[in-house]
Order: structure tokens, then C-alpha cells, then sequence
């Protein structure tokens, strides 16, 4: 028997192949198994039209949601989903509407008029060439940013120190003597901590930690030297006279960056061969010489109130 059709819902469960009548009084094949399931599967056999129909059935009159089945069933053909209940789904429509809807001619997409490329691609492009051109013109800018082994380069790192608020940048990019120096103010004032915690007695304790105790708890040389810049004011004149690069001299170890300004900025050649700003070494090997004599005062003093503690515990165990 040749299957013509398949009508409404008057097909039910039989364990033979068999024909069944339909309600417009049509022979219809009967189903072995139908899915339940909202969607059912379609699988059609092609030259085997004398088979039971094993699956679900779409029918003309069916309703099918297409913008139901993209969202859930994107792997299956086209349209022929069942839509399922579709009381007062308005994307619901017959299936019979569906297959002429998909007849009608395609509105043909706009192309170039000169290379006949579509328009849509064109667009694609100049957006990629817009996301491309931020991203090239940092990549070049890195490329031919100077090295930190010129004074020109070192510089110019200073000078992003001093933008960015960060005086700490700028540490790498001063003289090896101001970095060993900050480094001197913090272990001086660590050691000195020490010994008045220690050994001083109160109040004199309290008013000695509250002069030393900031520096002696930084936590690297960078630390020391932001302090000192904020403190004197150092990126605040910085922020006024830094500007372009006029000119770079350089005689041997020393070199000296000329601003458009005017303004001269020395440097000399550190031993790792990287540029170190002289500007900052006085101030800061001036206070890591000051921070040794206060360390000897405070080991006087922590001694003198160490043995005066001693002769009172001397006198009250007498």
C-alpha cells in the first residue's frame, strides 16, 4: 500500500502494520509507536512508502513555530517540528503557509558597485580596520619607545613616572648612589626601632617610634624614595618642567637631557648599563648620613637607659 497521507490524530498504538481509517473516510497507515514528545523526530525512509510510520507526523494543517524550533532544534529539517500545543502562541503557523512562505523569491543582498563584494562585507572590514588601528599604533609606539640604556630612554621613563602619579616608577631610573642611599634610611631606622622598643622608657619611646617607624617599615628602597618625593615635592616640579626631548649630551658616563623647555636633567651610566637620573643623590645620601648619626645617638641613649634600668633592679633585689 502506497502512503498518501497521514490525518489528524486518529492513528493509535498497534503492534501489527496495519491501515486505519481516517475521519474523511481515507485509508491512512496506522503507527506502531508514537513519541511522546513535544517535538518529535521525522525519519523518512525514501523508497520505502509500504512501511509503519515510525515517528511522528507533521501534518498540513499542524502548527509549526520556526523561531521556537532555531532556538531547540537547529540539527533537525526545516518546518518539520510540530509546534505542539500552540493555543495562543502567536509565532504558531500552518505548515501549509510555511511551505509556500518558503517559494516566494529572496531579497538579494546589496553589493558594491565597484568590486561587487556585498555591502555587508565592506562594513565587516572597516570595522576590523577600526578595532586594528589602536592596537597598531601602540604596538609602534612601544617599538620605537628608547631603550632604559640610553639617557633619552631613562628619561622618558621618569617622565611616565611622573604622569602617573607614581614616584616609585621612577626609582629603577635614578643614580645608583640615591638607590643605595634609600636603602641606608631603612636599614637605619629598623635597627633603630629595635633598640627603642626595646630599652626606651615611656614617653620617650612613643615620641622616638612615631619619628622613625614609617621608614623603618618600608618594605624596599622604592618606598623610601616615593616617600622623600612626596614629601619635598620633588614630581610636583617635575610636573611643570618636564617636556619634550630637545637634545642629549653625552661625555663618557655622564649625560645631560636638554628639554624643548630648556630645562637639563643629568645622568649618569649605572653599572648594569642603564641611565640613572643624578637629580635626587644629594638630598637622599645627605639624610642616609644623617639616619647613621641618629642611629649612634639612639645606641647611646638605649645604653644609658639600659643601665639605669639594671642599677634599679640591682638596688631592689638588695
Amino acid at each position: 500500500m502506497i502512503v498518501s497521507r497521514h490525518h489528524h490524530q486518529d492513528l493509535g498504538l498497534r503492534i501489527e502494520p496495519a491501515t486505519i481509517s481516517g475521519d474523511d473516510g481515507c485509508t491512512d497507515p496506522s503507527i506502531r509507536f508514537v513519541a511522546d514528545q513535544t517535538y518529535p523526530r521525522i525519519r523518512y525512509r525514501e523508497y520505502r512508502l509500504d512501511s509503519t510510520v515510525r515517528a511522528g507526523v507533521v501534518h498540513g494543517d499542524d502548527g509549526v513555530d520556526p523561531s521556537r524550533q532555531a532556538l531547540e532544534h537547529s540539527a533537525d529539517q526545516n518546518s518539520f517540528l510540530e509546534a505542539g500545543n500552540d493555543d495562543g502562541n502567536p509565532f504558531a503557523i500552518p505548515h501549509d503557509a510555511l511551505a509556500l512562505a518558503d517559494d516566494r523569491p529572496r531579497c538579494k543582498p546589496r553589493r558594491c558597485g565597484i568590486c561587487g563584494a556585498p555591502v555587508r562585507r565592506h562594513r565587516n572590514l572597516l570595522l576590523l580596520l577600526l578595532l586594528a588601528l589602536p592596537l597598531g599604533y601602540g604596538a609602534w609606539a612601544w617599538l620605537r619607545f628608547p631603550t632604559d640604556k640610553t639617557p633619552a630612554g631613562a628619561y622618558l621613563r621618569v617622565v611616565t613616572a611622573v604622569n602617573k602619579g607614581n614616584p616609585a616608577l621612577a626609582f629603577a631610573y635614578i643614580e645608583t648612589t640615591a638607590q643605595h642611599a634609600c636603602y641606608t634610611i631603612r636599614d637605619m631606622r629598623r635597627r633603630a626601632v629595635v633598640l627603642i622598643k626595646r630599652d626606651y622608657p615611656e614617653p620617650e619611646r612613643s615620641r622616638a617610634l612615631a619619628m622613625y617607624r614609617a621608614e623603618a617599615e618600608a618594605a624596599d628602597g622604592s618606598d623610601i624614595f616615593a616617600a622623600y618625593a612626596r614629601q619635598r615635592g620633588w614630581f610636583d616640579r617635575l610636573r611643570r618642567d618636564v617636556s619634550g626631548i630637545k637634545s642629549v649630551q653625552i661625555e663618557g658616563e655622564r649625560a645631560t637631557v636638554v628639554t624643548v623647555k630648556g630645562t637639563r636633567y643629568p645622568f649618569r651610566r649605572r653599572p648594569n648599563g642603564i641611565w640613572g637620573l643624578t637629580l635626587f643623590t644629594p638630598v637622599l645620601s645627605s639624610e642616609a648620613e644623617r639616619a647613621s648619626r641618629d642611629l649612634g645617638l639612639i645606641e647611646q641613649a638605649a645604653a644609658d637607659y639600659r643601665r639605669v634600668l639594671d642599677r634599679k633592679s640591682a638596688g631592689v633585689s638588695r
